[in-house]
């Protein structure tokens, strides 16, 4: 129920009203981080200071990550009530209620900067107009959607269900591929070079073509503990990094073969982030790892969940 900063040694810290299952969002301009509570609220941490401002914002929680455009911060609380905050007042206002019945919200908004594209549990994929709230297109997978989206160089968008999606921009199916017909819970990563990885929770993780959705490779990476509940993690030098079960692993990405592991004991369900060569990950026990990577930095594409350590999503 807090908000930690970890700055060298110095660790810092913002109470919450709530638990908070949100990932943060941080404007490195202001040196502002934003992150949702369980009570619908969205606190605002200044950095270095530690100040905290905290504005309620829904009735419901707002499980996924805010996002930042131009100013003002988006988040989608659990019922599908998507809310924008004026970053400078903290005032917030309703943006548009996502139509569908028992509808909820696991996932967290990414965007291309005209649109958020959000999914539901009850499988349809919602590109919302960033400016006026209308619902600009939709599809309607037929499958729980819990995860969060990618977007590639060229605009095109990856999600997940029990198969992995693409779409176009506006709207039009490219593919779907059916895996293991298990759910993905974790967020597609994109390579440079087009590759787009992702896992599934029986532990089989994926290489797939972007252009039409073929399977370059698989390797499986289950354990008794669980398989793989969060997004993987792109290195420039050809690594890909997951975690499944309480085991993360490095990959040589161009064929799946095992480079290295460590077993942190605990299930991994967050997601993993780089950062000066090192790699932060958190596990079930409360405990965040901090594990030497064997890449100096990230791969330039769509490399982690929401993008990249600001979690911008755009």
């Amino acid at each position: 129920q807090a908000l930690y900063y970890l700055n060298g040694k110095t660790l810092s810290y913002t109470q919450s009203d709530a638990p908070v299952y949100s990932a943060p969002a941080i404007d490195k301009t202001k040196g502002e981080v934003f992150v949702g509570n369980n009570e619908g609220q969205l606190i605002c941490f200044s950095l270095p200071s530690a100040a905290a401002n905290t504005v309620s914002v829904s009735a419901s929680p707002l499980i996924g990550a805010p996002i930042i455009v131009n100013g003002k911060v988006y988040v989608v609380d659990r019922m599908g009530k998507v809310y924008f905050v004026n970053e400078n007042t903290m005032d917030s206002s309703l943006l548009v209620t996502l139509p569908g019945n028992n509808i909820r919200i696991w996932s967290s908004p990414v965007s291309n900067g005209k649109d958020l594209f959000i999914g539901s549990n009850t499988g349809v994929f919602f590109a919302v107009n960033i400016n006026d709230g209308t619902i600009d297109w939709f599809y309607k997978t037929n499958e729980n959607i819990f995860g969060t989206a990618a977007i590639d160089s060229n605009g095109n968008i990856y999600i997940g269900g029990t198969e992995l999606w693409s779409f176009t921009s506006n709207g039009t199916k490219r593919w779907a591929e059916e895996l293991d017909g298990s759910q993905i819970y974790g967020s597609p990563v994109i390579s440079s070079n087009g590759t787009v990885y992702v896992g599934t929770i029986n532990g089989n993780f994926y290489a797939l073509n972007s252009q039409n959705g073929s399977i370059l490779w698989s390797k499986n990476l289950s354990s008794p503990i669980g398989g793989i509940s969060s997004s993987a993690l792109l290195g420039n030098n050809g690594i890909v990094y997951v975690g499944s079960g309480s085991t993360f692993y490095a990959l040589d990405a161009s064929n799946g073969d095992i480079i290295d592991h460590v077993n942190l004991g605990y299930n991994i369900e967050s997601n993993p982030m780089m950062n000066d060569g090192y790699i932060y990950v958190g596990c079930d026990n409360g405990y965040l790892y901090k594990i030497q990577s064997l890449s100096s930095s990230m791969d330039s594409g769509w490399p982690m969940f929401m993008k990249n350590r600001l979690h911008t999503g755009m």
